[in-house]
């Protein structure tokens, strides 16, 4: 990948941020908050609707704490 790839998604990562929450409300009816990360080469980036750091960190962490303790990858859907 080059600078011009990572070049454009800093450039339209909240577009696409905006446009993703905005299909979370047509299908759930209510905010759902979100992070999306996104990496190029070198780069990584990302946009949340959440506007506290510190609670997407931790929701991260978790995730990671999951991993590590072997949590699959089977959706929640397909979990029940």
């Amino acid at each position: 990948m080059s600078d011009e790839t990572a070049m454009k998604v800093s450039i339209n990562l909240q577009d696409i941020g905006e446009e993703l929450e905005g299909i979370f409300q047509r299908l759930t009816g209510q905010r759902v908050c979100f992070s999306l990360f996104a990496w190029t080469e070198g780069n990584g980036s990302y946009v949340s609707n959440s506007i506290d750091r510190d609670a997407v960190k931790a929701e991260l962490l978790q995730i990671i704490d999951r991993w590590d303790d072997g949590m699959p990858d089977i959706p929640l859907h397909k979990k029940h």
